[in-house]
């Protein structure tokens, strides 16, 4: 019986700081999507790794922030998309800040049914094409 309540409490403690590890990252990645770069940020700072790509598919991101931005996610999504046609979906996270990754896939998905943008599956992400 012991033996039992000992373990009940391991799990219940492995279980409260798995909880408090997904609010801290929750906490980390909205700061990072609210945080804009300055623009006397020095080009020193060492990029981030780019996922590898398959073979043949070169669609980099070449999305450029405007200095007015457009007024909605939508129309951030419709910019990047008719600029960069095949960009892959995954690319397409950092640009719009005003939205977590779930809120945009539904939006992207919406868009979509509605038209006003294609989506073609690739591996574990898609391409987005303009209408």
């Amino acid at each position: 019986m012991f033996g039992f309540l000992i373990l009940l409490l391991v799990l219940g403690g492995g279980f409260y700081f798995y909880q408090r590890l997904k609010a801290l990252e929750a906490e980390i990645r909205a700061e990072q999507a609210t945080a804009t770069p300055s623009p006397s940020h020095s080009d020193d700072a060492s990029p981030k790794a780019e996922p590898a790509r398959p073979a043949g598919q070169v669609h980099p991101l070449v999305v450029e922030r405007a200095e007015q931005t457009p007024a909605s996610a939508e129309e951030i999504v419709l910019a990047a998309v008719r600029k960069n046609p095949g960009l892959r979906q995954t690319d397409l996270y950092g640009q719009v800040a005003t939205l977590g990754n779930r809120q945009l896939q539904v939006l992207l998905k919406e868009m979509a049914e509605q038209g006003r943008l294609q989506r073609k599956k690739q591996g574990s992400s898609y391409l987005l094409f303009p209408e």
